[in-house]
């Protein structure tokens, strides 16, 4: 009798910690179903920054986000925070989509990476303008938050003049202040000015620390910037999450390990106490 005990608490056992190691896998991405508690996920931030003419000019409500060269930078983020007590992450894979755009100096490829904005930048929104002068709230190159008289400024920002040329301490340029210097990643990027590789998907792992970091404190999101010195006159493009056809919106998948069920908890405690039972029993 008590030999079957045991042998039904080891399978039970078994079974229960076979389970702790299964994978689950969810994707946020503008349009789709949210992954936890119901409805429509629509937790995207995106936007480029950029100085010309004019350096307090909002994208937010473009359909492409670009980076191309030191006056334009690709700010993204996500809300990960329904990830909070889920499980434990295992793997992340951003998605992101070539919108080509044109460009000068043919065809060639160049690098661009990826960086993780510092949490002295969260909480900047991509606002919802389409070139045109920021609104107050939304982001730009010059500030983290546009105002006409009480702006937000980045982390390295230093004092603004509009006598000063290129506006290089702003848009989230320098590096340990602005940013994180080591980069999360490193992508591939090659200018089509034919258009043949128009929804191209560059799949690009982000490092599990990144995700926890999000989940747990500031969420800054991610700064794509090319790589200027190989990029020359080009620029690495993609849709934004403001891209009508939804699968081609910037997504971020994510693959954990789920918190066990209160029942697979219960079953455990029943396996232990049947293996005690038995060495009590003496059988």
């Amino acid at each position: 009798m008590f030999s079957f005990i045991r042998s039904a608490a080891l399978g039970a056992a078994v079974l229960a910690v076979s389970g702790l190691s299964a994978s689950a896998a969810v994707t946020f991405q503008d349009g789709t179903a949210a992954p936890f508690g119901g409805g429509t996920y629509d937790g995207t931030q995106d936007a480029h920054l950029y100085w010309s003419s004019d350096s307090q000019i909002n994208t937010g409500g473009n359909n492409v986000i670009l980076s191309g060269g030191a006056n334009s930078h690709i700010l993204l983020k996500f809300d990960v925070s329904s990830l909070a007590g889920q499980g434990t992450i295992q793997s992340a894979t951003l998605r992101l989509y070539q919108r080509n755009q044109g460009g000068s100096g043919g065809d060639f490829t160049f690098p661009f990476n990826i960086y993780q904005v510092a949490d002295a930048n969260a909480g900047w929104l991509q606002g919802g303008s389409s070139y045109a002068a920021a609104l107050p709230g939304e982001v730009c190159w010059d500030y983290l938050s546009y105002d006409a008289t009480t702006p937000t400024e980045w982390a390295g920002a230093g004092p603004y003049t509009n006598l000063e040329p290129t506006h290089g301490n702003r848009g989230v340029s320098v590096s340990g202040t602005d940013f994180i210097a080591t980069p999360l990643a490193i992508g591939n990027y090659t200018q089509d000015t034919s258009g043949v590789s128009n929804g191209h998907e560059f799949s690009i792992n982000i490092p599990v620390s990144a995700i926890n970091h999000w989940i747990g404190g500031p969420n800054a999101g991610m700064m794509i910037l090319a790589d200027v010195a190989q990029a020359g006159s080009g620029y690495a493009s993609f849709f934004s999450s403001d891209e009508a056809n939804i699968a081609l919106r910037p997504a971020l998948d994510i693959t954990f390990a789920p918190v066990p069920e209160p029942t697979t908890g219960a079953v455990l405690l029943i396996a232990g106490s049947g293996l005690l039972l038995r060495r009590r029993m003496g059988a």
